[in-house]
């Protein structure tokens, strides 16, 4: 009927067909086990969860020693300071609770974050606050924007520059001094 090359060849071919489908078969089946004894995590099947510590700021200031005011830009005394000014705003910025799913990680105390958005606004690199604190890139933008919004919102920070004389750009001398 066919000639023997081409009848090998169709015999391979069933026979690759067969060999795929039972791979497919044997890998469904091997899911449906792992996740059935709840070995999976993350929100969906393929969510990929880092593990992160997180640290805790004094422990973060403890480690940077005598760096730690080049670090924020300011003392301990300080920091804590402006945490207990902004805490309601930070709190209602960053909620503890999820709306859904679970926090794999642990939710980011509010020092933490008020800690790594201050590193970023002394010259910080994202990618070093994020291992040195223990949270994602994104957390770290989050923080940022969230801090940011808390410190617009918080009443005892109010800036009023009403009557303030700021120089004009003509005002400048050489050198790029104000008078």
């Amino acid at each position: 009927m066919f000639h023997p090359r081409i009848a090998r060849r169709l015999r391979e071919r069933r026979c690759k067909r067969r060999l795929r489908l039972l791979l497919h078969v044997g890998c469904l089946l091997c899911l449906l086990t792992v996740a059935e004894q709840g070995i999976l995590r993350g929100r969906f099947f393929g969510a990929k969860n880092i593990a992160r510590t997180r640290k805790e700021v004094a422990s973060i200031w403890e480690q940077l020693g005598c760096y730690q005011q080049r670090a924020y830009r300011m003392d301990t005394d300080q920091f804590h300071d402006l945490h207990a000014q902004l805490l309601p705003q930070l709190e209602e910025q960053f909620p503890t609770k999820r709306s859904r799913g679970k926090t794999p990680n642990g939710p980011i105390n509010t020092k933490l974050r008020l800690s790594a958005a201050l590193r970023f606004a002394a010259g910080s690199s994202p990618l070093d606050i994020m291992l040195t604190h223990g949270i994602s890139h994104q957390s770290v933008y989050d923080s940022i924007w969230g801090t940011t919004d808390a410190v617009n919102k918080t009443k005892s920070l109010d800036f009023n520059a009403d009557g303030a004389e700021f120089p004009s750009h003509g005002d400048e001398v050489a050198g790029g001094r104000w008078h």
